[in-house]
C-alpha cells in the first residue's frame, strides 16, 4: 500500500475517533459508547397537553426524543389531545415552532384546530367561516383580536398527503415520510393520525398477490400486513431517534390509533380490545394512554389510563377531567383542583387562597375566574406546581 493511502486511512481513523469532540474508540463501526454521565436526558424536556391533572401524573408531558401512543374509540378525544399538545408547543417556541401533522384519514380540521387555540393563517374564506362557527358554538362573534390571533402564523405545521391516486403503497409512502422527519430534526412534534386508516399494498385493489391474482374487494383482510409493515415501522422511528454525531434526536412522536373492537384470540378464547398496531408498537413506545369519554347528563368527561408506562410514570395510572366539545377544558379550573391536592393552594371553607394569604375567590368557578383574569398569578400556581411535582423538568 502506498505511503499516500496508508496516511489517508490513518487520517480517517482518527476523524472517527475524534468525533464528538473528544477521543472516542469504535469498537464496532457505527458504534460509539457513552458513560452514562454523557448521556443526555430527553426525559427532562416533556411536551405537555396543557392540562394539569394529565401531565402532573405523567411526569409533565410526552418525553422528547420518544413515541407515545393515545388509543380508545371513537370520539374519545384524542385528535383534541394531540391539538392541545400542538398548541402549547406553539406558545413555547412561537416562530420556531415546527409540527408534522400526518393523517391516514381526513385531513386536519383547521377550524376544529384553531377554536381550541391553535393559530392557523387563514385561507380564501376560512376567516368568516371561523367567525360562523364560533358563533354557532358560542352564541356570539369572536372579538376582533380573538379573530385576528386565530390567524396569526406562528411556526410551522407540515401536512403530509398522497397527492396521486393511482399511489400503489399510500400507507408505505407517508410512513417513510415520518422517518424522513424524525431523521430531519426540523420538527419539536410528529403527529400521526388515525393510524391504519390508508390501505397497505398488499391491500389496494388491482394490486397483484403473491400469486399474481390481481386483489377484489371482497378478498379476505390479511392481518399481518399491518403488522410486518408498522413492525418494520416502529423499528426505523427508533432508530432514528437514536444518536446522530453524539446528539440523540429530540422529537417526539405521538401516534393516534383506533381501537379494534372483539379481536378473536387464536385459542378460541373471549375477543378483547385492542389498538391499531397492537402488539408491534408495544415495545418501542416509552408511554401508551388509553382514552375513554364519558357522556354524563350535562356534561362530559374524559378518562384516561396508562396502558405503558417508561416515560417517568407507572403503568395503570388513571385520570379523568372535565371536557367540552366547544370548549375543551378549563385550565384554571384543572389548575386549582390539583393545586389544592399538593398544598398549592389552601382551602378554608369554600374559600382559596395562595400560601402567602392571598385570597383568590369563593369556590371554584370564581377563582378559575379570576386566574383567567390574572394570567400572571395561574401561571405562578403552574411553575410552582411542576417545581415540586417534576422537578427540573423543562415544559417545550
Amino acid at each position: 500500500m502506498s505511503a499516500k493511502k496508508t496516511e489517508k486511512k490513518k487520517s480517517k481513523k482518527e476523524r472517527r475517533k475524534t468525533a464528538g469532540g473528544e477521543s472516542v474508540e469504535y469498537l464496532v463501526p457505527g458504534v460509539q459508547i457513552f458513560t452514562a454521565d454523557q448521556l443526555e436526558d430527553l426525559q427532562l424536556i416533556r411536551r405537555p397537553f396543557g392540562i394539569p391533572s394529565l401531565d402532573v401524573q405523567i411526569g409533565g408531558g410526552a418525553p422528547a426524543g420518544s413515541v407515545m401512543v393515545l388509543y380508545g374509540p371513537p370520539g374519545a378525544g384524542k385528535t383534541w389531545l394531540a391539538t392541545r399538545m400542538m398548541a402549547k408547543l406553539q406558545e413555547a417556541y412561537l416562530d420556531d415552532f415546527s409540527v408534522m401533522y400526518m393523517t391516514n384519514g381526513r385531513p386536519l380540521d383547521k377550524q376544529f384546530a384553531r377554536m381550541h387555540g391553535l393559530r392557523i393563517p387563514y385561507g380564501d374564506g376560512e376567516r368568516a367561516a371561523f367567525i360562523a362557527a364560533y358563533r354557532s358554538l358560542h352564541g356570539a362573534d369572536p372579538t376582533m383580536e380573538e379573530a385576528d390571533r386565530a390567524g396569526d402564523r406562528v411556526g410551522k405545521i407540515d401536512c403530509p398527503v398522497v397527492v396521486d391516486d393511482t399511489c400503489k403503497a399510500p400507507m408505505e409512502r407517508l410512513l417513510e415520510t415520518v422517518i424522513w422527519g424524525v431523521r430531519s430534526r426540523q420538527y419539536q412534534l410528529v403527529i400521526v393520525d388515525d393510524l391504519g386508516g390508508f390501505p397497505t399494498k398488499h391491500r389496494m385493489i388491482g394490486n397483484l398477490t403473491s400469486g399474481k391474482e390481481e386483489r377484489k374487494l371482497e378478498d379476505p383482510h390479511r392481518s399481518f400486513d399491518y403488522a410486518s409493515l408498522l413492525t418494520s415501522w416502529s423499528q426505523q422511528v427508533q432508530l432514528a431517534l437514536q444518536t446522530h454525531k453524539g446528539r440523540f434526536n429530540p422529537t417526539t412522536v405521538l401516534l393516534i390509533s383506533q381501537v379494534r373492537d372483539h379481536m378473536p384470540t387464536h385459542d378460541g378464547g373471549k375477543p378483547f380490545f385492542d389498538m391499531v398496531g397492537g402488539n408491534c408498537l408495544r415495545h418501542t413506545t416509552s408511554a401508551i394512554l388509553k382514552i375513554v369519554m364519558k357522556k354524563m347528563a350535562n356534561t362530559r368527561i374524559i378518562s384516561w389510563t396508562a396502558v405503558r408506562g417508561k416515560a417517568g410514570h407507572s403503568d395503570g395510572l388513571t385520570g379523568e377531567f372535565n371536557f367540552n366539545p366547544y370548549s375543551g377544558t378549563d385550565f384554571s379550573w384543572d389548575l386549582l383542583t390539583v393545586a389544592a391536592q399538593h398544598g398549592l393552594v389552601e382551602q378554608s371553607g369554600s374559600w382559596y387562597s395562595l400560601p402567602d394569604g392571598t385570597r383568590l375567590g369563593q369556590g371554584l368557578e370564581n377563582c378559575a375566574v379570576t386566574l383567567d383574569t390574572t394570567p400572571e398569578v395561574r401561571d405562578a400556581i403552574w411553575k410552582m406546581l411542576m417545581d415540586r411535582v417534576c422537578p427540573g423538568v423543562r415544559l417545550r
